[in-house]
């Protein structure tokens, strides 16, 4: 099932199959039959290019072939955050504001998908360890709260009251 609209998982995953997708995937290992509307040796004679996948097909017939089971969906989970943890690290420690938008979507989408596996605390509690950890980054935690906030899964963000 594809994620439910408004969350930060639904707009990657409609970025995925975009012309230039945020995030550039490589190597993806699949049946090319399954992807491709003509299979292989349609033309023999004219040489093929390689066609770009589509990659929410792709998943969609891999989950349906093979749907993780318990054990293995939580190494996803872990694999999927210690992922985005690196990425978050590597925008913000050089500084790429116009990346902190990617950024906050890909922590944003991993509480989320933690909240959809049953999850909701572990999904809330990597949002206030991102939150806390990158404070100083003022420009990156408004992201995050605005991808939350956009958001029907995730809690509302603490509000910023000044005490002046």
């Amino acid at each position: 099932a594809e994620p439910a609209p408004g969350t930060a998982l639904a707009d990657l995953w409609r970025e995925i199959d975009a012309s230039e997708p945020a995030f550039t995937m490589w190597n993806l290992d699949t049946d090319e039959g399954v992807l491709d509307d003509e299979g292989e040796g349609v033309w023999p004679d004219v040489p093929s290019k390689p066609r770009p996948v589509r990659l929410t097909p792709f998943l969609r017939t891999q989950l349906q072939q093979r749907p993780p089971d318990p054990e293995r969906h939580e190494r996803f989970l872990k694999v999927a955050w210690n992922i985005t943890k690196r990425r978050v690290k590597a925008i913000l420690e050089k500084k790429h504001r116009r990346a902190y938008e990617r950024a906050a979507t890909l922590v944003a989408a991993v509480a989320e998908a933690r909240i959809v596996a049953g999850d909701p605390q572990q999904g809330q509690s990597l949002l206030e360890d991102i939150r806390g950890q990158y404070s100083r980054y003022s420009a990156f935690t408004r992201e995050l709260d605005r991808v939350a906030r956009r958001s029907p899964l995730l809690p509302s963000p603490p509000s910023k009251s000044r005490g002046w």
